[in-house]
């Protein structure tokens, strides 16, 4: 169903006790974590139901969450990406809310979304390639980014 030959989206709309995992079929010699970013979905028994190969994504999908709407969200924090997975199972298109390493996500009760960055300094862990900030010699800050729901920045931490 996900081989590197045959890459079809077979996720399935989203069921209670549905286990997902961000993942990547690795396929670069150079870069250990380079690769067609997927997220596989498991039934509550743990039988492979589908998988969603990820669209904008060329680096391991991870910090996979799911917000109040049962919106699946994920990264490919290497190139900056933020992955949005209806309860459809179809990948919405994706927004670009910053040119930062964001690794994972919280929701509060208004509606706003809180991105962490999950890269400090300039100094990238061997074997991979990491996008760095504009302009600049660093992969990140670490900070915190708060959006609202029209994904508009509001605050940095």
């Amino acid at each position: 169903m996900d081989t590197k030959n045959d890459k079809i989206n077979t996720m399935q709309p989203f069921a209670k006790g549905d286990i997902f995992l961000g993942c990547t079929y690795l396929n670069d010699e150079i870069d250990d974590h380079k690769g067609d970013g997927r997220i596989l979905q498991y039934d509550k028994e743990l039988n492979k139901k589908g998988v969603l190969w990820t669209q904008g994504t060329e680096h391991l999908v991870i910090g996979l969450t799911f917000d109040p709407n049962g919106i699946l969200w994920g990264f490919d924090m290497h190139n900056h990406v933020v992955i949005r997975v209806a309860p459809d199972g179809i990948q919405l298109p994706n927004h670009h809310f910053a040119d930062r390493a964001f690794s994972n996500a919280t929701f509060d009760s208004q509606g706003n979304i809180y991105f962490g960055e999950g890269l400090v300094g300039n100094t990238p862990y061997p074997g991979s390639y990491l996008k760095r900030l504009p302009g600049l010699d660093l992969l990140g800050y670490g900070n915190i980014y708060k959006y609202n729901q029209e994904f508009e920045l509001v605050e940095v931490f």
